[in-house]
């Protein structure tokens, strides 16, 4: 079992997509969990909160989810930090495009709550304390 204590962001210009996730991590019991719809604020709120894991949207005004990430992966203590896209995206050319520039990996929307939690629980191994 993971620790539902990381330090988990989620970045999404909708609301009902931060909801979503939000509720569905809550549900599991992920009790560290920060939300912004700006991506501008991104950087800032990583540098602050040193998340484990970040939940990235790739259509967003300002920045797209590929400049956000470009950002994170210049900081220095940013190297352990997972950052999982989400994207209406659906073909497989925009999935793989996605892992090439560096996402840890991908989930299409609409969102479903198993394949999210499965997404996450994969990518968080390693990562903070485990009770197995």
């Amino acid at each position: 079992m993971c620790d539902k204590n990381l330090n988990i962001l989620i970045v999404d210009d909708e609301p009902a997509n931060i909801l979503l996730l939000s509720k569905i991590l809550q549900s599991d019991g992920y009790t560290n969990v920060m939300t912004t719809d700006k991506p501008t604020d991104t950087i800032t709120l990583q540098q602050k909160h040193n998340f484990s894991l970040v939940l990235l949207d790739i259509n967003m005004p300002e920045l797209s989810g590929y400049e956000v990430l470009e950002q994170l992966r210049g900081l220095d203590n940013f190297s352990t930090t997972k950052i999982i896209a989400t994207s209406g995206d659906t073909s497989p050319k925009d999935i793989k495009n996605a892992l090439d520039a560096g996402f840890d990996d991908y989930i299409t929307k609409p969102m479903r709550m198993n394949d999210i939690l499965d997404v996450i629980k994969k990518n968080t191994v390693g990562i903070g304390t485990f009770d197995e």
